[in-house]
């Protein structure tokens, strides 16, 4: 997998997956006219790279979804991404982090969803997850999420399987959100709220809607 983040103060982060070795970092501070690269974790490792997430206060931070050597993966950049100096973190059980999103009003607040074992929570910015799947189904693959800027508890999630599910308190709870999608497609694989109309949701299906 692979993914593309901006700020806009000019940061570019994307993610690529090389021919060999661990996936890779590339970064560019001037709009994308120049990159530099660092991978994840060293070149013998081998995983994925999906969702990025920026964190909206701090331009030398942001978070990768992915996995190492058949676990889940959080990694963690501080430094913008000029070294390869990533922490990472592995929510219980899981074998690759498919989205992350960070809480634009409390940024040490993060989400992120996994391949088969639903979504997590961390409140101290991937020190630590916690399971959060009441009224999820069983077993989701969490492709992507998204957070409601105007009203940040309420985070959406787009599964593979089993369309667009919703949660209005944190994550306490979930609610199928599907009647969204005007077509049939249950594997939703992107998902875009406006940032000032959090009514307008945009959504990627597998199915090409």
């Amino acid at each position: 997998g692979s993914d593309i983040a901006v700020n806009s103060t000019n940061l570019v982060v994307a993610g690529r997956k090389p021919s060999n070795g661990g996936p890779v970092i590339c970064v560019s501070t001037d709009g994308g006219s120049t990159w530099s690269t660092t991978r994840t974790y060293t070149p013998a490792g081998t995983g994925t790279t999906n969702q990025i997430a920026l964190d909206p206060t701090s331009n030398n931070t942001f978070y990768v979804a992915g996995s190492l050597s058949g676990s889940g993966k959080v990694f963690k950049s501080t430094d913008g991404g000029i070294a390869a100096n990533y922490t990472s973190n592995t929510p219980t059980g899981t074998t690759e982090i498919k989205s992350v999103v960070v809480d634009p009003a409390t940024t040490s607040t993060l989400y992120c969803g996994s391949a088969g074992n639903g979504a997590f929570k961390s409140t101290n910015s991937n020190g630590s997850w916690s399971a959060i799947n009441p009224g999820l189904p069983a077993n989701s693959t969490i492709n992507a999420l998204a957070i409601d800027a105007n009203a940040t508890s309420t985070v959406y999630a787009g599964t593979a399987a089993s369309g667009l599910w919703k949660t209005t308190n944190g994550g306490t709870g979930w609610a199928d959100a599907t009647v969204w999608i005007l077509t049939t497609t249950s594997n939703v694989k992107n998902l875009f709220l406006h940032p000032s109309n959090s009514s307008a949701c945009y959504i990627g299906g597998a199915d090409g809607t």
